[in-house]
């Protein structure tokens, strides 16, 4: 007989398994460079905002070119403006949650497409 106790707020993060596990689910992640000639500035960062606003998951955006900078919350525009990413910048996207893949995919399209700039 297996009981398993846990207490999590969030239950879309996790997955359980036949024997009562408790597994994190896999982040989704991927790359792009920014090719705005502003870069990622107010306009732009409202529009990435709204687009990972749409989705459940936990997105991050990470600046790769800054060695010291850490991921921000997609869904802050403070926090995304704080990533003074200017063009040729190469950001990573993370997701996690029940619409990961779509959420990533979605933002890394944006970002591709010059954030509709």
């Amino acid at each position: 007989m297996w009981c398993v106790v846990w207490k999590i707020t969030d239950r879309s993060n996790f997955q359980s398994t036949w024997k009562g596990e408790v597994k994190r689910a896999e982040m989704v992640t991927k790359q792009a460079e920014v090719l705005n000639k502003s870069g990622i500035h107010a306009r732009p960062a409202s529009v990435l905002v709204n687009e990972a606003k749409r989705f459940q998951s936990r997105i991050t955006i990470q600046n790769l070119n800054r060695t010291n900078m850490k991921s921000v919350n997609a869904k802050s525009m403070v926090m995304v403006l704080s990533l003074e990413a200017t063009q040729g910048t190469n950001v990573a996207i993370s997701a996690e949650g029940t619409d990961e893949r779509e959420a990533v995919d979605a933002l890394i399209e944006l970002i591709n497409n010059g954030i509709n700039e």
